[in-house]
């Protein structure tokens, strides 16, 4: 794929390649040899793709020994494998970025058993041109008295592909971010000290904090998750970057970790070198840090009896709902009746014209479009909602479905809206849920107000228009701050944070 492939039309200073339309695709296979006694922690195999230097190409990382933080294990061996865009010659020293580009990884051992298969959509820019997974094989299992002896990992081939996919769908994105100086990182001789950000998340969810510490001579960044509310918990395929920036230059780091815990133990996952601590001199630097949750699998659990109340001696006869976005929309008016109460007062009443003529206009209605109304007819039909991560359309059919009194369904909204709530998006959710007394408002206002209202100094821009266009939000909003009874504070510094397992 040659340079005049190279978007034009993009902003000055800014190249991105339009690879969605173009088929771009490629290809490493590789083979490691006797990696248990010949690499060292972040050693690295580099193997570079076929593909002509005027296109873009891959080249495929392989950290042997590991080179990630991994809980309380230092030394633990856990092989990771990362995806590097190279930018066609013509590009070199221009800024670039490749999005959308999936990276999946098959790694087997040379009888063909299949240890790991993962896979997930990363974008790529020229400052951050790598990522990848940084938790692929725990070696522990096959060696040293681990549990998978039978299985021979002296020689491991890794297949590693890309391509151009959709936009990967997320359910929450949160960032923060820390100031410090390189005094302040604690030395390698205080192992269990790091630098830490505050706790961020929502209430009754995974939590996180940003760690930064010295280890071996470098900087080390990471990610702990945690919760208190599940005995056990897993979630797989978090996208966590972490960039460290000073004036005149930026280190960057991306990668997809699997966490997992309980109740009592944090999990930690992130990178022992972004840089020499050497590189650190005495003025301020800041990291900045996103974590990027997936979106929740539709549950497989066998739905409830749905339609006890259906009578099935009567005639079956078709509704017509009118829409002013597109084709009418036809539906079994049995179901609708005995689903709903809202549309069985509707279409059995005497006294009501839908009844009459089987027939639901509803082209006035500006909340009523044909994604939201096909939502509600298959919850009626199947009793599941899922709006892929949408917030825009959930709080739509959350709204429908509120007028329509079809409480399960708002329940379900809400279910999947909770796992999108976040600091950033709080007061938009909080414009829409306010006064409904649901869990999600509740959550919310827990939001607002933890760490002595710190999303309203974050978004203390919003509150003049909240005051103008909701006023009884605002009035909430204002007492959460009086209660405070202290000036808000300036903005918290990075402290030391003794950290149990590191």
């Amino acid at each position: 794929m040659g340079s005049e492939q190279i978007a034009d039309s993009l902003p000055p200073g800014l190249l991105e390649w339009e690879m969605r339309h173009r088929g771009w695709h490629d290809e490493i296979e590789t083979t490691i040899a006797d990696f248990v006694h010949k690499y060292d922690l972040c050693d690295c195999v580099a193997t570079e793709s076929s593909h002509q230097t005027d296109s873009f190409r891959m080249r495929l990382m392989v950290y042997p020994a590991g080179e990630t933080c991994w809980d309380c294990y230092d030394d633990d061996c856990r092989l990771c494998v990362y995806m590097e865009m190279l930018p066609p010659e013509q590009l070199q020293g221009s800024r670039w970025s490749c999005r959308n580009v999936c990276f999946q990884l098959n790694i087997s051992t040379e009888k063909g058993q299949e240890l790991a298969v993962r896979s997930s959509t990363f974008d790529f820019t020229d400052t951050s041109p790598s990522a990848g997974f940084g938790d692929v094989v725990d070696f522990n299992h096959y060696c040293c008295g681990g549990k998978d002896l039978d299985i021979s990992i002296d020689k491991l081939h890794i297949r590693g592909k890309a391509f151009v996919g959709p936009p990967r769908r997320s359910r929450r994105r949160e960032h923060t971010e820390m100031v410090f100086k390189r005094s302040e990182l604690p030395g390698d001789g205080e192992p269990n000290s790091t630098l830490a950000s505050c706790e961020i998340g929502p209430p009754n969810s995974l939590a996180w904090r940003l760690h930064v510490s010295k280890y071996a001579g470098n900087v080390r960044i990471y990610i702990e998750m945690t919760t208190d509310h599940q005995d056990h918990w897993a979630v797989n395929d978090v996208h966590c970057t972490a960039t460290l920036l000073a004036e005149g230059w930026s280190r960057d780091r991306s990668a997809s970790f699997n966490f997992n815990g309980d109740r009592f133990r944090s999990c930690a996952r992130g990178w022992f070198h972004v840089c020499p601590a050497d590189w650190l001199d005495e003025r301020e630097f800041t990291v900045h840090a996103s974590v990027d949750f997936p979106l929740l699998a539709l549950s497989e659990d066998a739905p409830p009896a749905l339609f006890h109340a259906l009578d099935f001696s009567e005639e079956s006869a078709l509704c017509k709902i009118l829409l002013a976005d597109g084709p009418p929309q036809y539906f079994d008016k049995r179901i609708l009746v005995a689903r709903s109460e809202y549309f069985k007062t509707m279409l059995t009443g005497a006294q009501w014209k839908e009844g009459l003529r089987n027939e639901i206009d509803l082209t006035n209605d500006p909340q009523a479009t044909t994604a939201t109304i096909r939502a509600v007819l298959l919850f009626l039909l199947m009793n599941t909602f899922c709006a892929e991560g949408d917030v825009e359309f959930a709080f739509s059919v959350r709204r429908f479905a509120d007028r329509c009194r079809l409480q399960g369904l708002v329940e379900q909204a809400d279910a999947e809206l909770e796992t999108l709530l976040s600091e950033s998006n709080v007061l938009m959710f909080m414009k829409q849920v306010h006064g409904s007394g649901s869990l999600l408002e509740k959550n919310c206002q827990q939001m607002v107000e933890a760490h002595e209202c710190r999303v309203l100094k974050i978004h203390k821009e919003e509150l003049t228009q909240i005051a103008t266009q909701h006023p009884d939000l605002s009035c909430f909003l204002m007492n959460c701050l009086l209660q405070l009874g202290t000036p808000p504070q300036r903005k918290r510094k990075a402290g030391v944070f003794d950290y149990r397992f590191f």
